[in-house]
């Protein structure tokens, strides 16, 4: 049940498979529960070095913190996600740092998904930015925005690297 999967024993489980594993594992799960047909999905992944999750301490109910990890899974849209966020302020009180953190991750997720981008992840300071191959403009257009970072584009690969100019 959801004790197994949320509680004591699997704690670190969001975190040590990512969010974006750990949620689609989620929604399939319920499909299947369902017995509705496993569709495969084609979802932005974050590769992000951020402590996220929904704590034990904040909301010590299995089933409630699997309610919202599902929530937060099947997000499409930013003002979805503030609502979200608001409404769990209201219910419990004050995000702490790993719900904020999720927050972010979602949102980036969300954007991505609107842009075309398929991963993005951050590695040693370097952000590697993946696009679908009917994305290349948007490709040309981050270039035209960001005078400031130096990017090496992999254009056969669909993707970008980024690094912050000030911080080599």
């Amino acid at each position: 049940g959801a004790g197994e999967l949320l509680g004591k024993k699997q704690a670190g489980s969001v975190v040590d498979v990512g969010f974006d594993i750990y949620s689609s594992m989620v929604r399939r799960a319920v499909r299947g529960l369902r017995g509705e047909e496993l569709i495969e999905e084609r979802v932005a992944t974050c590769d992000l070095d951020l402590d996220y999750g929904i704590p034990e301490p904040y909301i010590a109910d299995n089933k409630i913190r699997l309610q919202l990890y599902k929530k937060f899974s099947e997000l499409k849209t930013t003002d979805e996600l503030h609502v979200l966020v608001a409404n769990l302020s209201d219910r419990f009180g004050s995000l702490p740092e790993p719900i904020h953190n999720l927050a972010a991750i979602v949102e980036i997720k969300i954007l991505c998904e609107q842009h075309g981008i398929v991963n993005l992840a951050d590695k040693n300071g370097v952000l590697s930015v993946y696009f679908t191959p009917e994305n290349r403009e948007t490709i040309k257009v981050m270039l035209q925005r960001n005078p400031g970072l130096v990017m090496t584009v992999d254009a056969a690969r669909n993707r970008v690297f980024f690094q912050d100019a000030l911080n080599p």
